[in-house]
């Protein structure tokens, strides 16, 4: 592959970023995680380009909006609060858990945010608990004056 600006390498894949988009690519035995971006399109998750045999292409999201437990002052704002919030009625109207939301699968490119990585993700009309639980975990984090 020419023209990567950055490749980062996981457990299961590695990953090619490209201007405006990425591409992973899945690793030998390792199964494509990431049905549910190929089933469920929403504003709120990082869009499915297409689909490869041995992996998948997606938008370029931009950069996490922090690291495991912080969230960098940049993002702390009302807008990521309420997106969060938006975030977490979209999901459950969709029938979706995450099962892996925390800061640094959140990214942020021009303005707007959009969840990443659904390896974790599987469909579920009920239990949403989860999810609630992480994003009630960054909305502490963001440590704004107004009531959560």
């Amino acid at each position: 592959m020419k023209n990567w600006q950055n490749k980062i390498e996981t457990k299961r894949a590695k990953l090619y970023f490209f201007e405006n988009e990425v591409i992973k690519i899945f690793k030998p035995n390792k199964k494509n995680r990431d049905k549910i971006l190929k089933d469920y399109q929403s504003p709120y998750f990082i869009k499915l380009i297409r689909t490869l045999p041995n992996g998948i292409i997606m938008e370029r999201g931009g950069e996490p909006i922090g690291g495991k437990n912080t969230i960098k002052e940049k993002y702390k704002s009302e807008k990521l609060f309420h997106w969060l919030n938006q975030l977490q009625d979209e999901l459950k109207e969709q029938g979706i858990v995450h099962a892996d939301i925390k800061a640094r699968n959140i990214v942020c490119y021009k303005d707007t945010f959009k969840l990443i990585d659904f390896g974790s993700a599987y469909e579920s009309r009920s239990n949403h608990y989860k999810d609630k639980r992480n994003i009630r975990k960054l909305k502490v984090m963001l440590n704004l004056t107004f009531s959560l």
